[in-house]
């Protein structure tokens, strides 16, 4: 995860597949978590990603999948308990 933001990866965030601009609203999102990773801790990482998956919550960034996605990476960088 230290090297994301310079990685092809892709992170599966379980948007709404059929909808338009999807694939662009996940990479956007997946550049956002690589950001959040840089910040100083869990909680202002976390907050961060709130105002990201508020952005794209007409994609369902919003929904319980993609916020369990957020959590189980933003925990697993911080080194926190899941």
């Amino acid at each position: 995860m230290e090297n994301i933001s310079k990685s092809a990866l892709a992170v599966n965030f379980h948007l709404f597949e059929d909808m338009k601009g999807v694939e662009a609203a996940s990479l956007a999102m997946t550049k956002e978590l690589a950001r959040s990773t840089q910040m100083k801790s869990y909680e202002v990482a976390r907050d961060y990603m709130e105002k990201v998956q508020e952005k794209y919550e007409d994609f369902g960034a919003w929904d319980t999948e993609a916020d369990w996605v957020i959590e189980e990476l933003l925990s697993v960088y911080f080194g926190r308990e899941i």
